[in-house]
């Protein structure tokens, strides 16, 4: 670049607006499988009408200051965008089915940050945001690919940007972000823009016992303890070459913590009963729910320091609404699901809500009520409650607030636990399912994966011998 392209480009970026407007359309109540996402900028002070359009084509389409879709139940000029001041408001036309903000019937409503728009059976989002986060998607504004799917939104499209040099480089990520944000795609997106020989491997560090955590990071010989029937290699070998992901990093103990820590140093591991060190080359993706520089509870902050290079924060749900219809749409696609629609009501209380449980919440919900609909529009009744979807996490129900007590005091569980205990025979079924996956078995089993390695341990079994 010339210093006179330097200095327009430097110029122009000095005038740009604070603020850009835009608007994205999300998706179509009547054809939720399908992506018919479109962004466009709606910039420049003049009316915008939103209203229907009868040319062939899934995708809304912008011209000449109007935003159509291809909806029966809008109305030719069903709405309108109209700057006042510095706000853009939002008019109904008088149209038959009304025009709804936030799920709320509106006449005038001065548009704010993320409001969903409905008009007839279509749900659009509205975004004022920053000129360089806008610039992330194009001066003519396009999806940014993003994992398994596409974003629409600015914020994301910026840590998709960022993600790319970082992850050519050799620094260590770490990922802060709430249950269900979709941590695990950070550490994917990293891997996969890394071009590293090796294999991704990821681990939650809060499921894996102490006594546990040299054999499962760092593998095992033959008979190095009892029940150790065959060599294991360790999550650092099997990461040789490539990333390794430590989900919920601020879960380890912290004897483990200080394990990691020298590993990281020296970049050698040895495994249990081996005599000599061996070599490993993994790059680490490190994640958590808690945010360790407000709060480092009993994190090790020489630990701590290794593992931030890059930090990366993915935005939770309810701040990138506009890429509601891209991801219901992967996730019915991922699920099998080739069509599905969803009444205007159930619509409302799925999309407008604040999703305490992120992608994940979206996730169940979506494909629970497709199963329940079986190809009519999903119902009301057939979303499960919030409280039963934000609850699955991963780790099961939280126990009662003694057996809390009792763990963090590292006093055995009381005869309450115990008696839920299931028996040896259910337990060893669901590990022989699971291949010993802890999370996957605790889940299964109605519990958290540290009461699964107590009752492990209650009825003797070698959980070695299912991950064979």
């Amino acid at each position: 670049m010339s210093p006179q392209e330097t200095l327009e480009e430097v110029e122009t970026n000095d005038c740009a607006p604070t603020k850009v407007r835009l608007l994205t359309y999300v998706l179509h109540y009547d054809d939720l499988a399908s992506d018919r996402s479109t962004i466009v900028r709606i910039d420049g002070g003049g009316t915008w009408v939103l209203g229907r359009t009868e040319t062939l084509g899934s995708k809304a389409q912008a011209r000449r200051g109007s935003f159509l879709v291809l909806d029966r139940w809008v109305s030719a000029a069903h709405a309108r965008l109209v700057p006042k001041g510095d706000q853009l408001v939002l008019e109904d036309g008088r149209s038959r089915n009304g025009t709804f903000v936030n799920g709320v019937r509106i006449k005038e409503h001065a548009l704010a940050d993320r409001d969903l728009i409905e008009v007839g059976h279509s749900l659009l989002c509205y975004r004022e945001v920053d000129w360089h986060a806008a610039d992330c998607l194009g001066p003519a504004p396009e999806p940014v690919a993003f994992g398994p799917t596409q974003t629409y939104c600015p914020e994301v499209a910026q840590l998709a940007r960022d993600l790319g040099p970082i992850s050519l480089s050799r620094e260590p990520v770490f990922v802060f972000g709430e249950t269900g944000t979709g941590k695990e795609v950070v550490a994917q997106v990293v891997h996969q823009l890394s071009a590293r020989a090796g294999a991704l491997r990821a681990i939650d560090c809060g499921a894996v016992p102490e006594t546990l955590f040299e054999s499962t990071f760092f593998g095992h010989e033959r008979g190095a303890f009892t029940g150790a029937n065959q060599p294991r290699q360790g999550e650092f070998t099997l990461a040789h070459g490539g990333t390794l992901f430590l989900d919920e990093v601020s879960n380890m103990p912290c004897a483990a913590q200080a394990k990691l820590l020298r590993v990281l140093e020296d970049g050698q591991i040895t495994p249990v009963g081996a005599s000599r060190a061996q070599h490993v080359d993994v790059r680490i993706v490190a994640a958590t729910n808690r945010d360790l520089f407000a709060d480092p509870g009993g994190f090790r902050p020489d630990l701590f320091r290794r593992l931030v290079g890059f930090v990366a924060r993915p935005c939770p749900l309810r701040l990138r609404r506009e890429d509601l219809g891209a991801l219901s749409a992967h996730i019915l696609r991922e699920a099998g699901v080739r069509r599905a629609s969803i009444q205007v009501r159930a619509a409302r209380a799925l999309f407008c809500g604040s999703f305490p449980g992120n992608i994940r919440q979206l996730r169940t919900a979506l494909r629970s009520a497709a199963t329940l609909a079986n190809g009519e529009p999903i119902r009301p009744d057939q979303l499960p409650p919030l409280d039963a979807i934000t609850s699955m996490d991963g780790e099961g129900p939280p126990p009662p607030r003694r057996a809390q007590e009792r763990e963090a005091s590292g006093s055995p569980p009381g005869p309450e636990t115990q008696s839920r205990s299931p028996n040896r025979a259910s337990i060893e079924r669901v590990l022989r399912e699971t291949r010993g996956n802890m999370v996957r078995a605790a889940r299964l089993l109605g519990t958290n994966p540290k009461q699964l390695y107590r009752w492990i341990d209650k009825h003797g079994i070698r959980l070695q011998e299912f991950r064979l």
